[in-house]
């Protein structure tokens, strides 16, 4: 009698065991759906009712942009007309899948997130605006977690930082390794840029399951300050991800000019507006910068000695004026961007 008691306790215990992880399971289960999406009713007055779905957190990775799923359901009187999206609190993109909502309907608002330098909790503002009715405000919280689901990739290095001095045919290339803990099939993978001399392949043009190494180029770029960036776009468990690795940095000329602006200021007479613009190159620089004036000024004579070039100049004999101006341009073939040396006198007695 006693052994059967105590058996039958067991099984009870073993029921109420099983019937909580199952629980578990479907909470869990649960909350993994409230990551991709939720649900709201909109009714009249601009007033918004939500499910158990939107009080919970929408989860976004660190440093992406990611895509999540709102679905509305309409118990208006009337039907939505030219429905629109104002996006908020760092949501780069925001629409909705239908111009018109009729009453009783459902659609979907598809938004993009961008989480880059967030952490922790954070909110998240959209509104949804009609012809006919108020605004409609959502806003909800959301939270940037370093593994919000099964899914991690590391990049290295997280950015690029380019110094170099421009030269003919510059070609510069950067291996990138992009890890992920879980498998990302090759299709789901791409890699786009933000300018056309920027170059990004996967090497041997090959995905492993969970590796990708990256050979980014860039090709002839233009001198001056750089700042771009590489997008790595890949899908996984149906949701699309986003991943930035920054480029900046300068591309020197490869070539100094002193000074910088000619400013004769008042002049007695015009035979005084003479002066010496020098050009030093950079040792990386195979081929000499074009020089050309423009102006009231002209070039007497250049003199070139190793890496170092000199450009005198003078006023124009024809010149009659008392205010005069010009400029001597510099390396025009250089970076694809000229560098102008402005040049300023007034003369007192220009005849």
């Amino acid at each position: 009698m006693t052994k059967n008691i105590i058996l039958t306790f067991l099984l009870i215990v073993i029921i109420v065991i099983t019937y909580f992880n199952y629980y578990q399971t479907i909470r869990n289960s649960d909350k993994k759906i409230q990551d991709s999406s939720c649900s709201i009713v909109l009714y009249e007055g601009g007033k918004v009712e939500s499910d158990e779905n939107l009080s919970g957190q929408f989860i976004f990775p660190p440093d992406t942009r990611s895509y999540r799923t709102i679905k509305i359901k309409s118990k208006l009187s009337e039907d939505l007309n030219n429905i629109k999206v104002l996006a908020g609190c760092s949501c780069t993109d925001a629409v909705f899948n239908y111009e018109q909502l009729t009453a009783g309907d459902s659609g979907e608002l598809v938004f993009v997130y961008d989480s880059s330098g967030k952490r922790g909790d954070n909110v998240i503002n959209l509104t949804l605006t009609s012809d006919n009715y108020p605004p409609f405000k959502l806003t909800f919280g959301c939270q940037i977690s370093e593994n919000p689901s099964s899914l991690y990739v590391n990049v290295s290095p997280q950015s690029l930082n380019i110094n170099e001095i421009w030269s003919s045919g510059i070609d510069l290339t950067y291996p990138i390794s992009v890890i992920f803990n879980e498998k990302i099939n090759q299709d789901q993978f791409k890699i786009s840029v933000s300018k056309p001399y920027i170059y990004a392949n996967i090497n041997n043009k090959k995905l492993s399951a969970n590796t990708a190494d990256i050979v980014v180029r860039i090709l002839n770029p233009p001198a001056g300050e750089i700042s771009e960036r590489i997008t790595l776009s890949y899908i996984y468990e149906g949701n699309q991800y986003e991943s930035f690795i920054p480029i900046y940095g300068r591309i020197k000329r490869g070539y100094e000019v002193t000074p910088s602006i000619v400013n004769f200021g008042e002049l007695s007479d015009k035979d005084e507006a003479n002066a010496t613009v020098t050009i030093c190159i950079s040792e990386r620089l195979t081929e000499k910068p074009t020089i050309n004036i423009d102006g009231d000024w002209e070039i007497v004579k250049i003199l070139t000695k190793d890496k170092i070039i000199q450009v005198q100049l003078a006023l124009r004999d024809s010149i009659k004026s008392k205010y005069c101006a010009g400029r001597l341009i510099v390396g025009s073939n250089i970076g694809n961007i000229p560098l102008s040396i402005p040049i300023f006198a007034t003369i007192q007695n220009s005849n």
